[in-house]
């Protein structure tokens, strides 16, 4: 898996997604796949309120 960067149409600006190669098909992501891990969105009062205060 990587990135590539690809554009739509000559005066269309490059855009970056990510790549895999699959059964000799390359496809395309527009994010990448964090296998084996669960993420969580958490807001930034939630992050402010959990550091250690020392």
């Amino acid at each position: 898996m990587g990135y590539l960067q690809w554009r739509e149409k000559e005066r269309k600006p490059w855009k970056r997604n990510w790549f895999a190669l699959k059964d000799r098909v390359l496809v395309a992501s527009k994010t990448m796949p964090v296998l084996g891990y669960e993420l969580q969105i958490v807001s930034d009062q939630a992050q402010a309120g959990s550091g250690d205060s020392q």
